[in-house]
């Protein structure tokens, strides 16, 4: 027996007229809104692009937690309370300065909960262990939630692996509760030295691994973020530098990276608002 359904002329009509009942930006409406959202907006009394928009405000007010401002430029207060406000503005989850600003900058932002980590030995890391050690202890002293603290280059290029994993080693032990990022200037060191120095501070259980301090000569966001995603396993945070103004190149940091450490955060922030019109 013949489907009836399948051989009536006009079951296409009919399809052709519930078609041309919906406009063109409904249509296109449906294809951008996320599922539920009529049923949403239905339930708190707005319209759908009301609901999109705060949908697309809560999205980008996450990806912001997830940033690491970089504030190690600032020299004096009033550029540092300027900066501070950027961060409190938008939301950045955590700030890295300079040793000496870490109690004001724990002070600005009291009640606010955005970490703030001292910048030990920056840019290069290049201190004696004892300096180092001495470094990160004040750093806690003055209130830091945590350290960025690079890796000397050097001791990668000239094999001192020993030195770096006892370096890691007791300032990790000894500062358990504290936060130990430990900075690779990926951009200046081949991918087998990359790799040796990943393994060392696995086992020196440092906190995490960021993919350069701003200040290395040659830049390799995405791809050193990468390499650092494949050799950590998952077992440490990775946490990507990166000086691009354009908001989509650092989401894409986001496919590997945990957190992104950014030198124009606010720049980013506002890109990336304006590209998703809010």
């Amino acid at each position: 027996m013949e489907d009836f359904e399948n051989k009536n002329p006009n079951n296409e009509e009919e399809k052709q007229v519930e078609s041309q009942q919906q406009t063109p930006a409904e249509t296109q409406g449906q294809k951008n809104l996320p599922d539920g959202v009529e049923k949403t907006a239905l339930v708190f009394g707005q319209s759908e692009e009301d609901i999109g928009k705060e949908y697309k405000e809560y999205k980008a007010f996450k990806l912001f937690r997830r940033v690491d401002a970089d504030l190690t430029d600032v020299k004096d207060l009033e550029n540092l309370k300027i900066k501070i406000a950027d961060v409190i503005k938008f939301g950045f989850g955590n700030v890295i300065v300079s040793p000496r600003f870490i109690r004001e900058s724990k002070r600005l932002l009291k009640d606010k909960n955005v970490g703030v980590y001292g910048a030990i030995c920056f840019p290069y890391g290049e201190e004696l262990y004892g300096v180092k050690k001495c470094a990160v202890r004040k750093a806690f002293e003055e209130g830091a939630d945590g350290v960025y603290l690079p890796v000397g280059t050097s001791d990668v290029k000239r094999g001192r692996f020993e030195n770096i994993k006892k370096e890691f080693t007791v300032i990790s032990r000894r500062y358990k509760k504290k936060k130990i990022f430990a900075v690779l200037e990926i951009g200046e060191l081949a991918y087998l030295e990359v790799e040796k120095t990943v393994k060392i501070l696995l086992k020196s259980n440092v906190s995490g691994i960021v993919s350069g301090s701003g200040h290395e000569v040659f830049s390799r966001s995405f791809a050193g973020a990468s390499d650092l995603h494949y050799l950590s396993s998952g077992k440490r945070t990775v946490i990507a530098f990166s000086s691009s103004e354009k908001s989509k190149d650092v989401v894409s940091l986001f496919s590997v990276a945990d957190r992104v450490f950014l030198k124009n955060a606010p720049k980013i922030a506002l890109d990336l608002k304006a590209n998703l019109e809010i």
